[in-house]
């Protein structure tokens, strides 16, 4: 064999160990919920079991979501929060149970690929929209709190409410707070 079969043989059997990975993650944290009584899934939802939007949102700015989503919830509105705790492997399968059936996403991160858009946005659309036999979820991605800024309730519910009221943005990228309260796809 060539040192090319040798690395492309490499990354098959990464790529195959990858994709256990989650299956892996799941029974650990099972055996961790026996011992302790308390699990730590890849992919938690709050208040999803009736949301027609779903947030997805990771890290940090979990805790804030919780509490919009709350205040949300009293105002009248259907919508629910999945955290996102594993990146890769990409939890696809976990992703596509927990956003089944919703009418709109809004993914709000603090990441981005350059040109494209939020990379965890990204992952989604591949996960709700390969191979599957159902129309195309219209997902809102927002970018916000990248340097060090913060992602502050006003902008998590700016972004709740431009996902249940407008269309699907023509742009990739929804930017959160470039200016004070601000949503814009003019600098996308």
């Amino acid at each position: 064999t060539t040192r090319f079969d040798d690395y492309m043989k490499a990354r098959w059997l990464q790529h195959k160990a990858e994709g256990q990975a989650v299956e892996t993650t799941l029974r650990a944290n099972e055996e961790f919920e026996a011992l302790f009584g308390r699990g730590y899934l890849p992919v938690e939802e709050y208040r999803c079991e009736d949301a027609e939007i779903v947030v997805v949102i990771s890290g940090s700015a979990v805790g804030t979501c919780r509490a919009v989503i709350d205040t949300v919830r009293e105002q009248g509105h259907r919508v629910g929060l999945v955290k996102l705790k594993m990146f890769r492997p990409f939890p696809r399968e976990l992703i596509r149970k927990a956003l089944k059936g919703r009418k709109k996403i809004a993914v709000i991160e603090r990441d981005l690929s350059v040109g494209q858009c939020g990379i965890f946005c990204q992952e989604i659309k591949w996960a709700l929209n390969t191979n599957v036999d159902h129309e195309f979820t219209p997902i809102y991605g927002f970018i916000a709190g990248l340097g060090g800024l913060d992602i502050t309730p006003a902008l998590m519910e700016k972004a709740i409410h431009f996902t249940m009221n407008e269309d699907p943005p023509r742009q990739e990228i929804l930017w959160l707070g470039l200016r004070e309260g601000e949503i814009s796809e003019e600098y996308s």
